[in-house]
């Protein structure tokens, strides 16, 4: 009996050597690597946001990190030219702070590139209005810390060619499975999509709906979006390299940094021996 019992084991392990794949493997394999790269991206608008939200909130303008001309380039990467940290005096004692203390723990930021060396960029620009209003430029010397003188936190990075749709009519738009990570809004905030540009002039599609400003006017409620002349698309070297001038489209993200100290976090904790 217990050779019958045995043959049928092997006989039922070897079955499944004849049962062909599940039709849906390519495709889970497919979205974990386009949730990856949009994660990543996210991630570090975040940190940065985190990082800088004490010193944007209380105007410390600690280590002069707002000296030379806007916007101020920032980054997670250590490597990075524009990475730099801050040091408080907390009840006597030197406090530093680091961009990658606000990743999640074993967060690799010197290996987050997206593809072939392809690398993220972080701005913060402080605007004299909301950006999707009309006119809205940038401010130097920096005003923050108001609605009425928002900044934001700005990143971009090209989307690797393999996540572009190569459809005629398609312009290069990313495929939707990367797009449907990149517009979801669920777990970050902020406003994301990608940049579509033409001779400099540059448009943000795939953003959320739910996210978009709404705006009264004569026809009832419409979206708004930055404006094509917007100085976030001319003014940045980076971006004109990057997405602008080569026309490629961008992962683009951007979030209004904190104008209230929630809880007094930042007071307790910085300024209480600043």
């Amino acid at each position: 009996m217990y050779i019958w019992i045995l043959l049928a084991t092997i006989m039922i392990g070897l079955s499944f050597f004849n049962l062909s794949p599940r039709p849906d493997k390519e495709d889970a394999y497919t979205e974990i690597k386009a949730s990856t790269i949009v994660t990543r991206f996210k991630l570090e608008n975040a940190a940065l946001v985190r990082f800088l939200q004490c010193d944007t909130l209380l105007y410390l303008h600690t280590n002069n990190w707002d000296a030379g001309s806007p916007p101020y380039r920032v980054s997670v990467d250590s490597s990075d030219a524009s990475y730099f940290t801050f040091a408080y005096s907390v009840k006597g004692q030197t406090v530093t702070l680091r961009p990658e203390d606000s990743l999640p723990i074993g967060y690799d930021a010197g290996a987050a590139v997206l593809d072939a060396g392809q690398t993220m960029h972080h701005y913060l620009y402080c605007m004299d209005r909301p950006l999707e209003q009309s006119g809205a430029h940038i401010m130097s010397p920096c005003q923050y810390g108001s609605v009425e003188h928002p900044v934001y936190m700005v990143s971009f990075a090209r989307i690797p060619s393999r996540w572009l749709s190569k459809a005629e009519n398609d312009n290069n738009a990313p495929l939707p499975v990367f797009l449907r990570y990149l517009a979801d809004e669920t777990k970050f905030n902020g406003v994301a999509g990608y940049t579509e540009c033409s001779n400099g002039h540059c448009v943000l599609k795939g953003v959320a709906a739910q996210k978009a400003l709404l705006q009264d006017n004569v026809n009832g409620v419409v979206y708004t979006q930055i404006s094509p002349d917007s100085p976030l698309w001319s003014i940045n070297e980076d971006f004109n390299t990057t997405c602008g001038s080569a026309n490629t489209p961008c992962m683009f993200m951007y979030k209004m940094m904190p104008v209230a100290d929630e809880n007094a976090f930042c007071r307790q904790t910085i300024l209480q021996d600043y």
